[in-house]
């Protein structure tokens, strides 16, 4: 713009191409109405971009930067792979545990020879694609502001604001609600179709978002001797951290107060709090031979984590998915050991309390609400 601003305008396009479909299974399109061979949209998307760099002085000793724009998120090809691989024609997985001696079914090494009919335990279970499916992308602004100060040092802050506008969520459409536990209110649910076990459909969420602000001091390069040091802070939410490969295992370690549709806000499995990084570097020569000693130390407040309870008591199918209800008082359970005797409330207690769980919350845990200690 002038000898003190700078623009920097850009549009970035992305489009997919799916040139095969999925194989299409007509037991699930009769069961539950999905069709295995959906595919997401091959929609162009549109990701604008303005960033800017202005000297307020005009002597090269500052500047103030920033730019808003869309980005892309992560690249989620190898979970529109499972919908691919897992349409129930291709392969089935079956599950019969039972002896031979009780009537169970002998080992046949004859692949086109196998079960086929043991009714439940021979169920389908496969990976959907919502055709309406959009690739992550998030809005993102930053704001910095960079400074030399004395003694050569120079020094910065920033701060880079982000809001989903698409991420990926899953569903396990073979459920519908049914009912209300009756302990806490969480949603219970019921199989759908007893012609399939599980389908699990890939769809977008809208939530989620992050402030992320830091400071930092360096001094660069002089006489051998490099220095930096910097403190950030963190405060990050999703709906769906998405932690695996595999459709089924992201459905059933992603924690929920219960309602399997809801896609809800909260803190991030990869948030960290606070973070402190000092470095240092010094160069010297011996002869002809260049040497660096390097030191470099980093604290950080520990990662959030979740405190689950078993039993499956929405319903869904697993046990492992479910967050933790803690009771408005003592009275409300009754708490043993594997022997069954009956252990004080005061033992329950003590292990929230160091969770950073009040021990009478009277309600459903929020996901990510316990971090584990600081690491260095």
């Amino acid at each position: 713009v002038n000898d003190r601003v700078t623009l920097t305008l850009g549009l970035r396009a992305d489009t997919s191409k799916f040139p095969d479909s999925p194989s299409h299974n007509q037991i699930i399109q009769d069961a539950i109405g999905y069709n295995t061979a959906s595919t997401p949209s091959e929609d162009v998307v549109l990701s604008p971009r303005v960033g800017f760099n202005w000297d307020p002085t005009g002597d090269g000793k500052q500047q103030v930067r920033g730019g808003l724009g869309i980005f892309a998120g992560r690249t989620p090809y190898v979970w529109i792979s499972n919908a691919y691989a897992n349409t129930g024609v291709e392969s089935t997985s079956l599950t019969y545990n039972n002896s031979i001696a009780n009537g169970g079914i002998p080992f046949n090494p004859d692949p086109n020879n196998q079960p086929r009919d043991l009714g439940a335990a021979g169920s389908l279970s496969v990976d959907l694609i919502d055709p309406g499916f959009k690739f992550p992308r998030v809005f993102r602004g930053t704001l910095g502001y960079d400074r030399e100060l004395i003694w050569g040092i120079r020094g910065t802050a920033e701060v880079i604001y982000s809001k989903t506008q698409e991420d990926v969520f899953y569903k396990s459409v073979n459920r519908v609600q049914t009912g209300t536990s009756p302990l806490d209110g969480r949603p219970t649910y019921s199989t759908r179709s007893t012609a399939l076990r599980d389908a699990y459909l890939l769809t977008n969420t809208s939530e989620g978002d992050s402030m992320t602000e830091s400071i930092q001091l360096s001094r660069p390069y002089t006489n051998g001797l490099t220095l930096f040091a910097s403190y950030t802070h963190e405060e990050a939410n999703t709906a769906f951290d998405a932690t695996s490969s595999r459709a089924v295992s992201n459905f059933q370690f992603a924690p929920t107060k219960g309602d399997i549709y809801k896609a809800e806000n909260g803190t991030s499995l990869f948030e960290v709090k606070h973070r402190f990084k000092v470095a240092a570097s010094y160069t010297f020569k011996t002869g002809p031979v260049d040497h660096t000693l390097g030191l470099y130390y980093n604290v950080q407040s520990g990662s959030p984590y979740s405190l689950m309870m078993g039993g499956d008591p929405n319903k869904d199918g697993f046990t492992t998915n479910d967050l933790l209800y803690v009771p408005g008082s003592a009275d409300e359970i009754i708490l043993k050991d594997s022997h069954g005797n009956v252990i004080d409330y005061s033992v329950f207690a003590a292990y929230l309390h160091a969770a950073g769980v009040s021990s009478t919350a009277g309600k459903i845990l929020d996901r990510n609400s316990s971090v584990t200690p600081w690491a260095w």
